[in-house]
């Protein structure tokens, strides 16, 4: 059964009963209070929940169903569990007035799309589910799709509140063209509720989610299930031959990756963006000798943050790393232990399907193009022909174009590389280079 909602669409299939609902919004930009404990309200926003129950600029909150308000923090916190159609009461202080406020949250907005039709779903996993978005192209029947296997981090791929964001873009540039796009949230981001939370997964299990997400994916009727290709961004690089073991691909397509052991490559980060913001050569040397015991104690050795911080030798540079369980801010340690194991050109070299590598010239997360002409090499040379590699000319590590590496590295310290800049200078070329190979396969 499909429920149809403007251009957007929610796919309930019969085999599994939908358990997700949108998660809520309030609509409205807020300010801390100085005087009382509470939230100020500095905007109400169109849509939200905000503008649906009475809330008005000015306002104060000062408690939602019954719990005190405290901190913008705190709010934030308790408006990430809120779903569509729960019940909301909310007490506000206006004019010397306390007023009570009564109704429903409202959800998110949602994806739409110029070429194609947004379809809302969601993958069984863990306990729970993932929510899903396919955008299918208008007027294909079955078209090939892309199911996007994500960078590092804990991050939505909905991307229904940022519409000009490269990666938005990027979604189009492949629907206008006639090809799917099939995106997933990782556990526990976005509307997805499950067991284990993204920062609390290793590698193994986030890759687990995507081999689920694939499997569900060659089930569903509107797309070709023989020509269902995986693109891995960033990190994604390096997961998606490991998604690919679960069922047949018809390719897979890497942006921004990494050929060499995790270990290596940040060695190699380390000294090289320093090197590239133009730092004393000296101090970038010191630099890299203090972390680089961390490293190899923790990358090869798979010693753990407690082991580090307990070591009087390692026990400063860990700092740098790690506040004891999440390893740079971004995932649980047990995620980064797992992928300094992993050998990226054997895991490519095994894969059965066609490859094409795309390189950034100015990716300043990869560092350089290599990689891409690294991972094709070892390809083609058991199965010749079999893999393609490109550099894409100016462009970055996310989508958006700079005149040269020097420019990149002075629009980020001047703190002018800002969601408009990079919507702004988004490079078509991208999309364009990548479902003309989806569409010769």
């Amino acid at each position: 059964m499909l429920l149809l909602i403007g251009s957007v669409v929610f796919a309930c299939l019969p085999a599994h009963a939908q358990i997700l609902e949108r998660k809520g919004a309030l609509g409205a930009r807020l300010a801390p209070v100085e005087a009382l404990p509470g939230v100020r309200v500095v905007e109400v926003l169109p849509g939200g929940t905000a503008a649906a129950i009475g809330v008005l600029a000015n306002d104060t909150l000062v408690s939602v169903n019954d719990m005190r308000t405290t901190t913008v923090p705190a709010l934030v916190k308790d408006i990430g569990t809120w779903r569509a159609g729960q019940q909301l009461v909310l007490k506000v202080a206006r004019n010397g007035r306390t007023i009570t406020l009564k109704g429903k949250v409202v959800g998110r907005p949602l994806e739409t799309s110029l070429h194609g039709t947004v379809h809302y779903g969601e993958v069984p996993f863990d306990g729970g589910a993932l929510r899903s978005i396919l955008v299918l192209p208008k007027g294909v029947e079955r078209p090939p799709v892309i199911l996007w296997v994500p960078g590092v981090g804990c991050y939505s791929q909905d991307f229904a509140n940022a519409p000009d964001s490269p990666y938005k873009q990027w979604v189009e540039g492949i629907v206008a063209q006639g090809v799917a796009v099939y995106r997933v949230e990782k556990p526990g981001m976005g509307d997805s509720r499950n067991t284990t939370s993204c920062k609390e997964m290793d590698m193994d299990h986030e890759v687990a989610a995507y081999q689920a997400a694939l499997l569900h994916l060659r089930e569903q009727p509107q797309i070709d299930p023989q020509r269902i290709f995986l693109y891995g961004h960033s990190m994604g690089v390096l997961t998606a031959p490991l998604v690919a073991k679960a069922a047949p691909v018809a390719g897979i397509i890497a942006w921004g990756g990494v050929a060499t052991s995790w270990f290596e490559y940040e060695v190699r980060l380390l000294r090289e963006q320093q090197d590239l913001e133009g730092k004393d050569p000296v101090v970038i040397e010191q630099d890299v000798r203090n972390k680089l015991p961390v490293l190899a104690a923790f990358y090869l050795d798979q010693r753990t943050p407690e082991e580090l911080k307990r070591d009087p030798k390692l026990a400063a540079a860990t700092g740098d790393y790690t506040d004891g369980t999440l390893w740079h801010g971004l995932m649980h340690y047990g995620f980064f232990h797992d992928l300094g194991q992993l050998d990226i050109l054997a895991n490519y070299r095994n894969v059965p399907c066609p490859v094409l590598t795309l390189a950034g010239e100015f990716d300043l997360h990869a560092i350089d193009t290599g990689w891409a002409a690294n991972i094709a090499d070892a390809i083609n040379g058991v199965r010749p022909g079999a893999a393609e590699s490109r550099v894409v000319k100016g462009t970055t590590h996310h989508y958006h174009t700079v005149p040269s590496m020097a420019d990149y590295v002075a629009i980020q310290a001047a703190g002018t590389l800002d969601d408009a800049y990079m919507s702004e200078h988004f490079n078509p070329e991208v999309p364009q280079l990548v479902a003309n190979w989806v569409l010769r396969h």
